[in-house]
This record gives structure tokens, C-alpha cells and sequence, in this order.
């Protein structure tokens, strides 16, 4: 018997052991593993071992492929390998399946193969096999580092696919990925598909964040006090620390006090991020005395702990003790960092600041942190909010090499003084040089040169992305944003077709675009293309379209409107309904406003 015949009779007798044939005859293992695939009747297609095979071997070899590819191509991928690379000890083989290959699943994520590992994922989904909570997460990890919509939503799919809304750790990463993402009602729904005695602190504490970072922090609190009151769990670190962020985002000092007694009832105020939290709380809820007295009364105080009370300080414009607090904490063998120093900086935000700004500046410079690009971005962002043009261009020039954030604070900082020419000039100087990550610069640019009716520097940048420069969605947002003020509607829509994938956002601002500018049917076909992508319309979006309707010539277009709510969550709205009802009575619509208000007094 030939190796090659040898090797399908082992496949066909034993899933598992197609492992074992990819480590040790590589090439024809691969040849075997796609014939079948590409037969329908094989006892192994679509078995969930079977995927093992070439993804331990890839693993195993250190060949950086990718199993979808061709397989002559792999084929020649392993023989440069084989020529060149060490040999390298055999990993166990796992036998549980699809959870036993998420090491090499994780593998694929962090080699930079997001999108190859979700096609497998994919062809596993359509093959019939069995998709574990584990792989989901694993992939829905990158799917929030990436902030990744249509993957994410892909992910969401297959959890409710193979049976998996219920799983506490897939629905709080779902969570945090809508969280992301800015999505409320989808990381509610992940959210309400969890059994209250299944949740953990994490679930709880991840809807908290939720509804405090997507413009609802009340309702976060209110989440914090369901879970205090009907929850058999106890409150843990993460929750509380959810909670503070809520109330210093309101901000109330009432609820913040509130949560810090139930903090000191658990045993907790001496945890320290905690800690942290708390200080945070007391600065933004403007209570100087209450933030020292928490930092006082902390046991242990890393440098996140003194960093918190520097920026409390800095808060309340306190820049000497702030700076004499820099010096403490070097005593306690600690080192201060660029968010010490980016702390401090962010008092001086005038130009009576100035003098207060190059005192800390030569402190900075005498503690050798001057050149540190992240502290130089500080300082450069310090001297524009004092007017000073000199402070920042001797920041720049200092810097040997410079990243996407000093260029950031550059072209920011000259927008902010009006300095269009010298702006348009570090834009063509950031794109010479090549730099990355510097997409979000433009926005501040772009909305100048809008205020300044600079259009013709408007289309020069938007044309450096068309010309290959990947335009990021904050920037597509603007120029959309832009376009509709000064009514260029298919310039407004040619920037938002540009994107595959687009963010609840993006919607949201070409749909009030084109209502605001009474072009309310347009705003319909797009909300109905909206609907058949998957993405539901805002609160927001809904008003907007409904207020554009203000006479009988209307009424058809808040007819169908009222039809798209009654398929949505808003249909028991307050705000919506009224609005709805205000809608028919403008339109002259009485049974219609009528029936609307009954429907409100029965809500």
C-alpha cells in the first residue's frame, strides 16, 4: 500500500487521525483534505476533525497560509518552509473537536488572518458542523478590536444559529462589541437573551457600560439597582466601577454618593480601581474634597491611582500641587508616564494658561520627557489651546521621529488658530511621509475649512483618499455631514456608497441629512435600505423623519414611516408616539392623532 492509499484509508476510518496525516505527509494530506471537501457523499465532509488537520499542521509547520487557499499554493508555501525552517516540536493533538482547535483558531486571529479564520468559520456553518461558544469568542474578540461590524454581525448570527444566545460569556461580548460599535438596542437584545440566574457580574456590568457610553446612563443606573435588587450575585469590582462611570457621565453626586455607600457596605472602598472610579466620580461631579479623601484613605496607590488624583487637581486648575504630587510619586519609586504629564497639561487650556503651561513644559524637560512623542503631543495640544504657534512648532521640531498622533495635534492645533495655509501644509507633509492612523486629524480640518467656505481644500483632501488613502468612517461622517449642509447631495451619497459596511452613525447623519433639507422621500428609500441591511433606525433618525412631515402633502410619507415603527421596538416609545400624533395633526390627520394618543395613555 502507497502512502498516499494509506493515508485515505486512515481518513475514512477515523476522523481524528487526519490530524496526524497533515503533520507528517503535508502535501498529501492537503490533496486529500480537499477531495473531500469536494465530495458530497464522504463519510469526513464538513467534519469537524477533519478542519483540524490542516489547521494543526499549518500550526505546527509555522506556515503563515492560509487553508483556502489553493492548494497547489499551500503546497508550494510548505516547501519554502521546508527548505528554511527548523523543525519544531510536535504539539499534543487535541481530539474534542472544534473547541480543541481554538488554540490554532486563536492563532489564525493574531497572525493578522481575522477574515480567513471567519471563512472557515463560514464553511463550517454551511458544511452543517457544530460551532462551539468558544471559536465565536475567540473571533468576536477581534471583531471588538477591529470595531468590525459586518463580522461582528456575522458572529451574532451564527451564536443564534447554533443555539448559543443564552451563553453568558458569547452574550457579554456581543455586548461590548455593540457597545463598540455604538449599537444600544442590538446590545439589549443580546442582553434580554440571557436568563437573570445564568448572568454573571460581567454581563451585568458590560449593559451598564452600554447604556452610560451610548448616551443613557440613567438607565445604566437603573440596571445597577435591578441587578442589586433581584440578582442572587454580589456586586463585584467591575459592576461598581460600571456604576461610577454612569453616574460621573450624568453627572450626579447624589447617585455617585448613593453607589459609594453600597460600595463601603460590600467591604470594597479600599479596592484600587475602585479606587480610581471613585476619584473620577468626585472630579466630574465637581467635589475636590471627597476625590482627596478617597485617595487618602487608599492603602496601596499605583501610579493609575496617582495619575487619577493628578488629573483631579488639574481639574480644579490646582497646577503647583498637582506638580508637587509628580514628585511624591517619584519618591515611592515610582515613574510618572504620558498620561501623568497629559494630565497636568489639560489645565492650561487659555491663553492666560501660558505661563502655567511652560513651567510645567520645563519640568517635562528636565525629567527627559520631552521627546516622548505621546508627552510632546500633550505639550503641542497645551500650547494651542494658549494661542501659541511658537510653543508648538518648537515641540514638533525637536521630535526626531514623529507619530500619527503628533502629526494629529499638529494639523488640530493650526485649525484651531485659523492657520488654514499652514494646515493644508502639514496635511501634503503627513502624506509625503506616510503616516498612519491619521485619518481622525482631518476631522477638525475639514469642518474649518467648512466654516471658512473653503471648498476647494475640502475636495483636495477628500480627492488624497479617493486617490488610495483609506478613508476612515469618522472622516466619512464629516464629509457627508458637510456635504448635506451646503446641499451637495451626490457628493453626500457618493461618499457614503463608498463604504460596504456602514456604521449606525453614517446613517444616521446622510438620513437627517437629506430630511433636514426636505428631501423626505430620498430619507425613506434610504431608511428601507437601511431595514434591508439589518441595521434598525435610532430614535433619533425616526423624529427627524417624522417632523419633516408638515402638511396633508406629507401625510403618505408619515404613513409610511408609522409602518416602519410598528415593526420596531419604538412602537411604545413616549417620544415617538407623540411625535407620530403631532405628525397626523399637521397633516390634518385627526382620527390618526386620535387613535395615537389613546394608544399613549394605554402605554
Amino acid at each position: 500500500m502507497t502512502k498516499v492509499e494509506l493515508c485515505k484509508h486512515i481518513s475514512i476510518c477515523s476522523a481524528t487521525a487526519t490530524e496526524a496525516i497533515f503533520v507528517v505527509l503535508f502535501t498529501e494530506g492537503f490533496r486529500i483534505f480537499y477531495a473531500i471537501q469536494d465530495d458530497a457523499q464522504h463519510i469526513l465532509r464538513g467534519n469537524q476533525f477533519a478542519w483540524g488537520g490542516p489547521l494543526l499542521a499549518l500550526d505546527y509547520l509555522d506556515i503563515h497560509t492560509n487553508p483556502l487557499k489553493e492548494p497547489s499554493s499551500i503546497i508550494n508555501d510548505f516547501n519554502i518552509v521546508k527548505c528554511t525552517a527548523p523543525p519544531r516540536r510536535r504539539p499534543r493533538i487535541n481530539n474534542s473537536g472544534t473547541s480543541g482547535n481554538i488554540g490554532v483558531m486563536t492563532k489564525l486571529r493574531e497572525e493578522g488572518w481575522f477574515d480567513e479564520a471567519m471563512e472557515i468559520v463560514d464553511k463550517m456553518d454551511k458544511q452543517g458542523m457544530e460551532i462551539t461558544n468558544n471559536v465565536l469568542l475567540c473571533l468576536l474578540q477581534e471583531a471588538i478590536k477591529r470595531k468590525d461590524l459586518k463580522q461582528g454581525k456575522e458572529l451574532h448570527r451564527l451564536t443564534k444559529a447554533h443555539n448559543l444566545e443564552s451563553d453568558t460569556f458569547l452574550s457579554t461580548f456581543l455586548i461590548r462589541f455593540y457597545t463598540t460599535c455604538g449599537y444600544l438596542e442590538e446590545a439589549i437584545e443580546a442582553f434580554s437573551k440571557v436568563s437573570e440566574p445564568d448572568m454573571s457580574v460581567y454581563t451585568w456590568s458590560a449593559m451598564i457600560l452600554a447604556h452610560s457610553r451610548l448616551g443613557n446612563a440613567e438607565d445604566g443606573l437603573k440596571i445597577f439597582d435591578q441587578m442589586l435588587q433581584q440578582s442572587s450575585l454580589k456586586p463585584e469590582e467591575n459592576v461598581f466601577v460600571a456604576a461610577l462611570e454612569a453616574c460621573a457621565t450624568i453627572p450626579s453626586l447624589a447617585e455617585g454618593q448613593r453607589v459609594h455607600k453600597c460600595i463601603m457596605e460590600h467591604n470594597l472602598a479600599t479596592n484600587v480601581n475602585i479606587g480610581c472610579a471613585l476619584i473620577d466620580m468626585y472630579t466630574k461631579c465637581g467635589n475636590f474634597d471627597e476625590a482627596r479623601k478617597v485617595f487618602e484613605r487608599l492603602p496601596k496607590r499605583d501610579l493609575v491611582v496617582w495619575n487619577a488624583m493628578i488629573a483631579t487637581y488639574s481639574h480644579f486648575k490646582r497646577i503647583p500641587e498637582a506638580l508637587r504630587l509628580v514628585q511624591v510619586l517619584q519618591q515611592d519609586r515610582l515613574k510618572p508616564n504620558d498620561v501623568t504629564f497629559g494630565a497636568i497639561l489639560k489645565a492650561c487650556s487659555r491663553p492666560e494658561d501660558l505661563e502655567s503651561g511652560k513651567h510645567i513644559h520645563a519640568h517635562i524637560a528636565q525629567l527627559q520627557y520631552d521627546t516622548n512623542m505621546a508627552v510632546a503631543s500633550s505639550l503641542i495640544e497645551m500650547y494651542s489651546r494658549c494661542g501659541n504657534v511658537e510653543g508648538m512648532n518648537s515641540v514638533f521640531h525637536k521630535l526626531k521621529l514623529r507619530d500619527s498622533n503628533v502629526w494629529k495635534s499638529m494639523i488640530s492645533g493650526f485649525t484651531h488658530l485659523g492657520l488654514a495655509s499652514e494646515t493644508v501644509k502639514g496635511c501634503v507633509m503627513q502624506m509625503q511621509e506616510q503616516a498612519v492612523g491619521l485619518n481622525e486629524a482631518f476631522v477638525p480640518l475639514l469642518k474649518a475649512f467648512h466654516d471658512a467656505s473653503m471648498f476647494d481644500d475640502i475636495r483636495r483632501i477628500h480627492a488624497c483618499f479617493l486617490g488610495g488613502h483609506k478613508l476612515d468612517p469618522v472622516v466619512g461622517i464629516t464629509l457627508i455631514e458637510i456635504y448635506c449642509k451646503d446641499k451637495y447631495f451626490s457628493d453626500a451619497l457618493a461618499v457614503f456608497n463608498k463604504y460596504t459596511c456602514k456604521s449606525l452613525a453614517m446613517w444616521t447623519s446622510v438620513i437627517i441629512g437629506y430630511t433636514q433639507h426636505g428631501l423626505g422621500q430620498d430619507a425613506l428609500l434610504l431608511l428601507k435600505q437601511m431595514l434591508q441591511e439589518g441595521t434598525k433606525p435610532t430614535q433619533d433618525i425616526i423624529l427627524c423623519l417624522l417632523e419633516t412631515c408638515c402638511n396633508d402633502a406629507d401625510l403618505n410619507l408619515g404613513e409610511q414611516i408609522h409602518s416602519h415603527i410598528l415593526d420596531s421596538s419604538l412602537k411604545s416609545n413616549p417620544r415617538v408616539l407623540k411625535s407620530i400624533a403631532d405628525m397626523y395633526e399637521r397633516c390634518g390627520k385627526v382620527t390618526g392623532a386620535q387613535r395615537t394618543d389613546q394608544i399613549m395613555s394605554n402605554a
